[in-house]
Parts: structure tokens; sequence; C-alpha cells
């Protein structure tokens, strides 16, 4: 009997449970600013090569929700390109979590018109979610068709991986360091046909803690979901490195 009592008692003593992870891995605000060499290369296997600015600054109201403007301006030898994409942070006490909106207008043009009245559409991709822990992963998008429940199905998804850490040089103002950065591997899982096999392009990005995001790597359709281009599944066959 004392015996068990020991044992009883013991287990039930209250042990205090982990710490959460309070560390910021996304601290964009206003003023924040970010250099990216841009490589990008097509399905024939030329290369352009460009200057990538990311600039923060701002507010804007899309259907109620607040968001921030992050400013993209692409450099190429010959043109540059601009764009705006609108993120806003959404903090529990048990995730933090980035969403981006989402403009939908290169998705409707590759939507069959049969299947429109029937379609929605996500308006904001859950890009990032923290902490990450071993084999997380998250729904970050999705497309779904439901006609009069025979038919449904999610013709696009995209979902994100945490698959571990990685040690990159970066250059900073005060000049290159070396940084553990958490790597995320998201893919974009198009499927047309319900019965038909998916098509599945992936992209990978990593991200330093008191940072963000510090490479991109991957199809192009996925990165410039998150740098003002859009979902656009026209630009599907081209590669780019962002670092």
């Amino acid at each position: 009997l004392a015996m068990i009592s020991f044992y009883a008692c013991k287990s039930s003593t209250t042990e205090p449970g982990p710490s959460a992870d309070t560390r910021n891995f996304y601290p964009v605000a206003d003023g924040s600013w970010y250099k990216f060499n841009l490589i990008k290369t097509d399905s024939t296997g030329s290369q352009n090569t460009a200057l990538r600015v990311s600039y923060y600054n701002g507010m804007s109201a899309i259907n109620g929700t607040s968001y921030q403007i992050q400013l993209d301006s692409v450099f190429y030898t010959s043109s540059t390109e601009v764009s705006n994409s609108f993120f806003r942070k959404s903090i529990s006490t048990s995730f933090t979590s980035i969403y981006y909106f989402v403009d939908t207008t290169g998705i409707y043009t590759s939507i069959p018109p049969e299947y429109l009245p029937y379609l929605t559409i996500d308006q904001e991709i859950l890009a990032l979610s923290f902490p990450y822990s071993e084999g997380r992963e998250w729904l970050g998008f999705k497309m779904n068709i439901n006609y009069q429940n025979v038919l449904n199905f999610n013709p696009v998804e995209m979902r994100a991986h945490y698959i571990g850490t990685e040690d990159l040089v970066i250059e900073l103002i005060g000049g290159n360091v070396t940084r553990t950065a958490l790597k995320l591997k998201i893919d974009l899982i198009i499927k047309p046909d319900p019965a038909g096999v998916p098509q599945i392009i992936t992209s990978h990005a990593w991200l330093v803690e008191n940072i963000g995001i510090v490479k991109w790597e991957g199809n192009a359709t996925i990165i410039n979901a998150f740098t003002g281009s859009g979902i656009d599944f026209d630009d599907s066959t081209s590669v780019i490195t962002q670092s």
C-alpha cells in the first residue's frame, strides 16, 4: 500500500510545461526593407538576373480587413516591375499566423467556365504559422468545386511543411554572417480533373530569427504569390532563386 501511495503521488505531481516559443521569424514593420539577388530560369534554360527590393510601409483596408503593405520592385537589366502585396499578422495564445491577401485574377482565367458557378476560392493564403515543430504542416490555400455535393473536390491546394533547419551565409549591412534558418517546403497541388493525376509544383523558403525570409528557391508560381504577382499558372514552368 505504501508503494502504491508513493507512486500515485509521484505520478500526479504537476510539472511545469515547456516554455512557449516566442522567437520572431517575421519581424517586418513599417520602414523595414530587404534586398534579394534574383535569378529566374525559364523552361528553355534561359536566365534573367535582377535585384528585388521589398519595402514595408503603411496599411490598406481590403474587404474590411486591415493589411500591411509590401511594395516589391524587381530591377532587370532592361525593365523594372513594381507590385504590391498585402499581409496581416494574427496572434493567439498558441500560434502566430501570417496571412497574405490573394489576387485571384489569374486563377479564375484558368478554370473551365462550366465550373465557375460552383467554385469557391480562399481570399487569403496562410503563408506562415509559428511555432514550428518536427513534421508540422498546414493547409495554406485551397480552391473548392462543389456541384450539389455530387462533385466535391479541390482543384488547387497549397500546403506548407516544416522540414528542419539549415545554416546559411547571409549578407547584412554590417557584413556576411552565418545564421541557422528554418526551412519550409511549399507544395502547390493542381488537379483540374478529380479522377486525374495531380501536378505538384514546389518551392522552399528559409527564415531567420529576427530577420525574416532570407531565401526563396523553386517554382515561380508559388514565389510570385508572396511577392506581389498573385497566383498565376502561366508562370508555372519558371524557377526562381532569391537570396
